[in-house]
């Protein structure tokens, strides 16, 4: 199986991580702007699907969540713009 290293926004990620999703995933390395993540596809569908969610749905959460959809949708776009795992195997 594939696996490709993505560079993500923190915020979002951690919150995927933290609602127990992601389960495969591993942190390769952080700093305070980025995370470092290898996934899998089902990682990555996973990930993407959560962040499409979040930032879609935005408006229906309080404002307590409004950094982590924002973040959502970086996170959304980066792993767009990455591409999947699978397309480089």
């Amino acid at each position: 199986m594939c696996k490709k290293v993505y560079r993500l926004a923190p915020k979002f990620s951690e919150d995927h991580w933290d609602r127990e999703c992601g389960e495969n995933d591993v942190i390769v390395k952080q700093n305070q702007r980025f995370v470092y993540v290898e996934m899998d596809q089902a990682g990555y569908d996973d990930m993407l699907s959560d962040a499409d969610y979040y930032y879609t749905c935005r408006d229906q959460f309080d404002e307590y969540f409004k950094d982590i959809c924002y973040s959502a949708k970086n996170v959304k776009d980066a792993l767009i713009k990455q591409g999947a795992p699978n397309s480089q195997c």
